[in-house]
């Protein structure tokens, strides 16, 4: 199977080598070909290759097979409402993940891979998987036509709000995950309700830790009614909003966004504001108990809309673009090439903290087509 960058080279180690070049200023080491794993594709996949990482059924096939959901409802709607009514608003600005580069495990914590995301020592590796997974590749360096093709994954009438309309950043997340859309998720009639495909239109960094979030995304067992991957139909991912608008919870668990609320003002714990959230902006919050805003944030960061298609279809760049785009391209501010090579474990935590605001300039993705008829949620809702 022939894998394409985006700027419609055909894939090959060659051109591998030459990207990695690229991005770390030094040759990769060479590359082995990687044994496919026993067919296991979905009978919507005519694809003459035999991985199960690449299953590129209809999105159809993909969320509405049995297979893919456990028992149990994606979407925790009356409990969700309960939350609406009690939750506290998360005020204060202090990532968890931050403080977790201190502890003697960072080096093996998925979550906090700020230090890998450029890292080059498993990058072979990556390689390796990614040649036959049906990946392709976005360099941030000239993203356009990728983007443009990300954000023309939506049906003629789509029921996306236009809030969740978009490209969306995930701004200091420290695991290798930088972009979604949600249009080419399957809404309900009154736009609250979603499920998207976790492998299509989510780009993850062009790194080892990149490929195993891939790779994990469609092979994982599920973790909660909402998030549910089983070989090789990928991950499912299940999106509510509350009925005030102020929360989404993501995948039926303690996963969340919260909208900004006209009021509000954002602080650190050391008093000062934090500007750059304001009232419709989206934080990314994770507590330790589901729907428990008491208990222990564990997980936060900003999710930002970077671009939009306008009616005519042009591509249209929106202000939070420039600084992304500065996080994809700029130098890492401590870097050097043992620590190219050393996952950042080399590093302070400090400055593994400082390097974690940049991201991979090459991004893998698998686009999304259009999603299926607006009738499909009903559809799954019937067989859990």
């Amino acid at each position: 199977m022939q894998t394409t960058w985006t700027t419609s080279l055909p894939w090959s180690t060659k051109q591998a080598k030459s990207g990695y070049k690229a991005l770390y200023g030094i040759s990769a080491p060479p590359v082995s070909g990687a044994k496919s794993a026993p067919s296991t594709k979905s009978s919507g996949c005519t694809l003459p290759c035999s991985c199960w990482s690449c299953c590129l059924a209809s999105n159809e096939t993909l969320l509405t097979d049995p297979l893919g959901w456990q028992a149990g409802s994606p979407f925790m709607t009356e409990a969700l409402a309960k939350f609406d009514q009690t939750a506290k608003s998360p005020l204060v600005w202090d990532p968890p993940q931050d403080k977790r580069y201190k502890l003697w495990f960072a080096p093996f914590d998925i979550t906090i891979s700020g230090g890998i995301k450029r890292d080059c020592l498993c990058l072979p590796c990556a390689m390796c998987c990614l040649c036959c997974s049906g990946t392709d590749f976005i360099d941030l360096a000239e993203p356009d036509e990728a983007f443009k093709r990300m954000l023309s994954a939506k049906p003629q009438n789509s029921r996306c709000p236009e809030s969740h309309k978009g490209l969306f950043w995930m701004e200091g997340n420290s695991a290798s995950e930088t972009l979604l859309t949600f249009e080419d998720a399957v809404w309900s009639a009154d736009g609250t309700q979603a499920i998207k495909v976790g492998l299509r239109n989510w780009t993850r960094d062009f790194s080892c830790h990149g490929c195993i979030l891939l790779h994990g995304a469609s092979a994982s067992p599920g973790v909660s009614p909402g998030a549910i991957g089983c070989k090789p139909y990928g991950l499912i991912m299940s999106f509510e909003t509350s009925p005030s608008g102020k929360w989404m919870q993501i995948a039926a668990d303690q996963s969340m966004i919260y909208v900004v609320q006209p009021g509000d003002v954002i602080k650190r714990p050391d008093g000062s504001v934090v500007e750059d959230l304001v009232a419709g902006d989206w934080m990314r919050v994770s507590y330790s108990k589901t729907l428990d805003s008491t208990s222990p944030i564990v997980f936060q960061y900003k999710v930002r809309k970077i671009a939009i298609l306008d009616n005519a279809g042009n591509l249209v760049k929106l202000p939070h673009y420039e600084r992304f785009r500065k996080a994809s391209l700029e130098s890492l501010p401590h870097c050097d090439c043992i620590a190219r090579c050393c996952c950042g474990n080399c590093l302070s935590a400090d400055k593994k903290i400082a390097n974690m605001s940049y991201h991979n300039r090459y991004q893998t993705v698998m686009f999304a087509p259009p999603p299926p008829g607006n009738g499909l949620i009903s559809q799954v809702m019937a067989r859990v």
